[in-house]
């Protein structure tokens, strides 16, 4: 018997370790202001039932953006007030 760990997946990078739980912001539109619909981001957690995108080499600065923006304060990101 092997007395060692084959590890397949470990931590890389400088995000091994994300805040628990993840708070993300969802963002709605209305054509009539009382039908509202959600739009999906396509890199950002959404549908648990999708297959996550192929994003290299693509950074998806927006997705990536709103990440740290759930994570602080709105007079912390006054870009996303202007989005």
């Amino acid at each position: 018997m092997c007395d060692y760990a084959v590890h397949l997946v470990g931590t890389y990078g400088p995000f091994a370790v994300i805040t628990y739980p993840r708070n993300e912001i969802i963002i709605e539109g209305s054509d009539d202001g009382e039908t509202w619909k959600e739009y999906e981001f396509k890199y950002k957690p959404g549908n648990i039932y999708r297959r996550p995108p192929w994003n290299i080499p693509h950074q998806p600065r927006l997705d990536w953006q709103m990440w740290f923006a759930a994570l602080s304060t709105p007079n912390d990101n006054p870009w996303f007030t202007l989005f």
